[in-house]
């Protein structure tokens, strides 16, 4: 199953070359010198949050072109996903009747990389009346490293556009990722006692989301039972425990560290400790030790 994060502009970045023009949060009122009051209405109407589609409040973001090979450039807020991500898309939404030539651009590792919509010869990109409609250019791989992208190279992506005499209403790149099964450590067990100990996780890797952790235990190495964490639920990074009792003095028992998302369920190795020993004198168990030794 696929997901999505929406990484919104959060600071303007400048970018030489041609006319700055865009504004993050900036009312269109800003360009009224340049933007017929025509366009600056429609634009205002079109004002939608980012994504378009739903699932967000927040993303109104201003632009407008109204000279030859404006531009805008902008940092966009770090992801906050955890899992694998599919792909990255550079993502605007021109009024396509005004749109002309324009290219969506994406930064990583210094290195520019954009792809033109439009015509060159100067048709518009789009019949006549079709308004507004989402443009994207969607990266598979980092096109810098020809790899799967990780969360590390989007921590302060930049991405944005360069156009040509058009209207423009929203940036954003949109990341598509995966959840995976969470990875997870058994710890060596600690507070062994003759009838009890406390068992110890950590979660390695959510996969995504919040995990369920738990332990399963035993006397043998087919464990048998299970004891659930303290906490019972984690994200990444979460040490865990559970205190288990009825246990057998001078006995070795195997346990491991379990956790579940809602892709499935993954386990740390099998490890093992011995109970302690009931001193002489201790009581029963001492008292068994004198028969047998008798």
């Amino acid at each position: 199953m696929a997901y999505t994060e929406i990484l919104l502009p959060h600071a303007y970045v400048n970018d030489p070359g041609g006319y700055d023009f865009a504004v993050v949060g900036q009312p269109l009122g800003h360009f009224a010198d340049e933007a017929p009051a025509a366009a600056v209405s429609a634009l205002s109407a079109n004002d939608t949050p980012i994504p378009p589609a739903g699932g967000g409040t927040s993303g109104y973001e201003y632009f407008w072109a109204g000279k030859s090979h404006g531009r805008g450039r902008f940092t966009m807020s770090n992801p906050t996903l955890t899992g694998v991500v599919q792909s990255v898309a550079v993502r605007i939404l021109p009024y396509g009747y005004w749109g002309y030539i324009f290219y969506l651009r994406l930064w990583t590792h210094g290195v520019l990389y954009e792809t033109m919509w439009g015509d060159p010869a100067g048709q518009s990109d789009y019949p006549p009346g079709v308004g507004w409609e989402i443009r994207e250019k969607k990266y598979l791989n980092n096109p810098f490293t020809l790899a799967t992208w990780t969360t590390a190279e989007l921590i302060d992506a930049n991405a944005g556009f360069r156009i040509q005499s058009t209207q423009m209403d929203q940036v954003y790149l949109l990341v598509t990722y995966s959840k995976v099964l969470p990875q997870i450590g058994t710890v060596p067990a600690s507070g062994i006692l003759p009838a009890q100990a406390t068992l110890n996780g950590f979660l390695t890797d959510d996969g995504g989301e919040a995990c369920t952790l738990f332990f399963e235990w035993g006397n043998t190495p087919a464990l048998g039972n299970v004891a659930a964490g303290v906490p019972g639920v984690g994200p990444t990074g979460t040490a865990f425990s559970a205190t288990i009792g009825g246990l057998v003095p001078d006995v070795p028992y195997f346990f491991r560290a379990g956790a579940t998302n809602s892709v499935g369920t993954n386990y740390g190795t099998v490890m093992s400790f011995s109970t302690a020993s009931i001193p002489f004198g201790g009581g029963t168990y001492c008292s068994k030790v004198l028969i047998e030794l008798l």
